[in-house]
């Protein structure tokens, strides 16, 4: 499915989502090697607040990024855009400057994660879900991860019913 024709689906069921920018230094992600942007998201349906959420998208995700070698310039860029959250401009004389415009995650992505997160729901156990995910059955980690799906699976499923929830899933089937 094209992403207009799930965004469609996705406003058919009435969804919509919320994002706060966190600084990279400010994140669950601050520890890590390269920068990454960070948002509180919340997740509503009909205008009704279901969960709020962590997400993050790769640096690969920032306007300033371009495959190949990165300049010194385009690395700081890069570091500057997930720290504070807007494009960075470059000037004539090649200095940088912020923006005004955020960077703001596309909801069709935010919604294949969430879609993605859902299918917890097809797995009888912890045990099961760990198993085909790779995770240690033993790990606390991992059950803290299953659990957080677990619930924001039911909270869509709750808002949208069974049938909503397939036709989200469906939609991102081959996205």
């Amino acid at each position: 499915m094209e992403k207009s024709e799930i965004k469609n689906v996705i406003e058919a069921l009435k969804l919509s989502v919320t994002f706060q920018f966190i600084p990279f230094s400010q994140s669950r992600n601050k520890a890590e090697k390269m920068p990454s942007l960070n948002y509180k998201a919340t997740v509503l349906c009909n205008g009704k607040e279901l969960f709020t959420t962590d997400y993050m998208s790769g640096c690969a995700h920032c306007p300033s990024y371009k495959q190949g070698k990165l300049s010194i310039g385009e690395n700081n860029a890069i570091k500057q855009e997930c720290e504070t959250g807007f494009k960075i401009m470059k000037g004539f004389d090649s200095t940088s400057y912020l923006s005004e415009n955020k960077i703001i995650p596309g909801i069709v992505d935010f919604f294949y994660c969430i879609s993605s997160d859902c299918d917890v729901l097809n797995y009888s156990s912890f045990e099961d879900w760990a198993e085909n995910f790779e995770y240690e059955t033993d790990s606390r980690s991992a059950e803290k991860i299953y659990d957080v799906c677990l619930k924001q699976a039911l909270a869509m499923r709750n808002a949208i019913g069974e049938t909503g929830l397939t036709q989200l899933q469906e939609a991102f089937q081959d996205y």
